[in-house]
């Protein structure tokens, strides 16, 4: 069934088994391109701006884990390159500072298999851009191998045999051992929702190349769709609690993503992102007034998230919980908190963004 949803709804409840429908509007993207050339723009530090009372730490393993990833697993000198560049072994490190190595290892895999599955095929601004037949193929592949690496069943009583040929372009031949390392220490639950994360995830982004091909989508559409396509439900549906401002966490991320990356998508000629659509639907010319926007957003998020951690361990229910189930609640919370502000750090420290950028603290301007 499809729905139209709007971004008051996402905070309600999850869309379970439901597509999304994109409503465009008319295609402006040569003009927005011709308005962002030669603007400067200044973000400022976010990490005292939004969280000054948050500390985050690098995992002692990072170092052992990048050579794993960028020297074993990716063997390809130009995968490596791109690889390099982005460092994901320091926002893996970031995101679950305090897991031990083993538990460490697959999700690293998944931090960059997550930014390189779009990236190896070129669906976001390569051979696969224009070409819906192939990335639904490439989609569909992906779906197929992860449901035969991630569902349970598919392991007991016996190892099931794989169900898509070994030559299909599926690019992700590392949940093979996400797979099988998360059949020990979750639930059935936790894995079903992790899994139903990453197919949403998968499904996401051949929708977004679908829209963009066609125009703008409004900015609730925008943020229906980016709940998946920024990949945060993922790094947590397979813990075994939820918190009612997980989505609230996930926009958060969405919006700093896609203001230090702006530059490399205007690049990249991708518009569908935070600070384009504010200019587009507000009938904005500065890209800095659309900032300061987002910016604002971001600060309302962040008190929206403090309301909802401290809800869950504040109140009646949470005081009749048993210790082990608040102490999944603090590791949840703090989980978040590790995403938002490990998110901003990786990402103004990383040369896939800003690679010519020279940091000011944690602030940076740049020309478009």
């Amino acid at each position: 069934m499809a729905v139209t949803i709007d971004a008051q709804q996402l905070l309600a409840e999850p869309l379970k088994g439901q597509t999304l429908t994109i409503t465009v509007t008319p295609d402006s993207h040569q003009t927005l391109v011709d308005a962002l050339k030669g603007q400067a723009l200044t973000i400022p530090d976010l990490v005292m701006l939004l969280y000054p009372d948050w500390e985050v730490k690098n995992h002692e393993n990072e170092t052992q884990i990048r050579d794993e990833m960028e020297n074993e697993w990716c063997p390809n000198p130009h995968k490596r390159s791109k690889l390099k560049q982005g460092n994901f072994a320091e926002q893996a490190g970031y995101f679950w500072t305090g897991c031990p190595l083993e538990r460490l290892r697959p999700l690293a895999q998944f931090m960059y298999w997550y930014f390189i599955w779009d990236d190896d095929p070129e669906v976001d601004c390569g051979e696969l851009t224009h070409d819906r037949e192939g990335t639904e193929q490439y989609t569909k592949d992906t779906i197929k191998f992860m449901e035969w690496c991630l569902e349970p069943e598919n392991y007991a009583p016996e190892r099931t045999k794989c169900p898509i040929p070994a030559d299909a372009k599926h690019n992700s031949g590392c949940f093979e051992d996400i797979g099988r390392a998360m059949q020990t220490g979750h639930s059935r639950g936790a894995l079903r929702r992790y899994a139903e994360s990453m197919y949403d995830f998968v499904a996401s982004v051949g929708g977004v190349q679908k829209q963009r091909d066609t125009g703008f989508p409004t900015w609730d559409e925008y943020l229906a769709n980016r709940v998946y396509s920024i990949g945060a439900l993922p790094c947590l549906m397979a813990m075994d609690v939820t918190i009612i401002g997980v989505y609230t966490v996930t926009n958060v991320e969405a919006s700093v993503n896609d203001i230090i990356s702006f530059k490399k998508e205007i690049v990249d000629g991708q518009l569908d992102s935070t600070i384009p659509l504010i200019m587009h639907h507000h009938e904005m010319t500065s890209a800095q007034e659309a900032l300061n926007v987002a910016i604002r957003d971001l600060q309302r998020s962040r008190a929206l998230f403090d309301s909802a951690s401290d809800c869950l361990t504040t109140g009646f229910r949470y005081r009749k919980l048993d210790t082990k189930t608040q102490i999944d609640i603090s590791v949840l919370i703090q989980g978040c908190k590790n995403m938002m502000l490990g998110n901003v750090k990786w990402s103004l420290s990383n040369q896939r963004y800003l690679p010519n950028e020279k940091l000011d603290g944690w602030k940076v301007s740049f020309t478009i």
